[in-house]
């Protein structure tokens, strides 16, 4: 199992996470302080295989557009048309809290044994469910226990007849899956979202044209957002970017700034070509809706 920690911290406002990835599955651990994540603010990520996205909220609330907001434990099922690739006119969901700690797991829709969708509401989390999670988040900070306080939560899921995933660690094995994690792992880690095609090549200790193919094998067997490595990373900028702004003690050039882009109006551009409100509607949007 291959895990990938990181920390960030400004003006009050924190990120705490963690990436593991498996052979088709994809989890993510975050827990946040005085952030809101809004799916509404999401960078479609193009070439993304279609998913199913569960979240477990373990502090914090959670809302769907239209809906009351309610708070934890509980638990959201979203399709990829919702979350990953957000498809016009999907509903939008939001989590917060002071702190917000959430599980995402991302699958192949075929593995989910419940309906999935937003029209679903927000369901309650099993109580089953709550000790093997907050193993999980536990165990993500010591890599050595990760893979079976993971394998605990995923029998718990089965169990309680929701989804039964594989677990199949990545074959980390070939070289060029391990030249891309170990790029992917320095990057992440240190939430260098600004990072480019030849920092990452250089990392990886290859050519820019061998890791284009490295990257094509890794999203055969990673699901990550982003079929290509400039996409992956600018879907990456993007979605930290529509994080960092609900931030109230960061300006919009600080997270410009923060998120690797020149200036404020740079992040303009890219928040206008990717079909994004402007950067100061967002923020607005974020702050004011509080």
């Amino acid at each position: 199992m291959h895990v990938v920690r990181t920390h960030w911290s400004r003006h009050g406002a924190t990120i705490d996470g963690a990436l593991v990835l498996l052979q088709g599955v994809r989890a993510f651990v975050v827990e946040t302080h005085g952030l809101v994540f809004d799916a509404r603010f999401l960078a479609p990520a193009s070439g993304a295989e279609p998913m199913a996205h569960l979240f477990a909220v373990l502090e914090g609330w959670v809302e769907i557009e239209g809906h009351a907001r309610v708070s934890a434990p509980a638990m959201l099922l979203a399709d990829g048309g919702e979350f990953e690739t957000r498809r016009e006119g999907a509903l939008g969901f939001r989590f917060g809290g002071a702190p917000r700690k959430t599980i995402e797991l991302s699958f192949e829709p075929r593995h989910l044994a419940v309906p999935c969708g937003l029209s679903h509401g927000v369901r309650p989390l099993p109580e089953a469910l709550l000790g093997p999670s907050e193993r999980f988040v536990e165990a993500t900070q010591r890599s050595a226990e990760a893979s079976e306080a993971f394998a605990a939560l995923l029998e718990t899921l089965a169990s309680e007849g929701l989804c039964a995933l594989p677990v199949a660690p990545l074959d980390a094995g070939t070289r060029s899956l391990q030249r891309v994690l170990d790029a992917l792992s320095s990057l992440y880690g240190g939430q260098r979202t600004g990072a480019h095609g030849d920092l990452v090549a250089e990392l990886a200790r290859v050519s820019l044209r061998q890791l284009s193919r490295d990257m094509r094998d890794f999203t055969q067997s990673a699901p990550i957002p982003g079929a290509t490595m400039r996409e992956l990373f600018r879907v990456m900028r993007l979605r930290r970017a529509a994080l960092l702004l609900s931030a109230a003690e960061l300006s919009v050039e600080d997270v410009a700034r923060e998120v690797g882009y020149g200036s404020s109006d740079a992040m303009g551009r890219a928040f206008r070509d990717a079909r994004l409100p402007s950067p100061s509607e967002m923020r607005r949007s974020l702050v004011e809706s509080e």
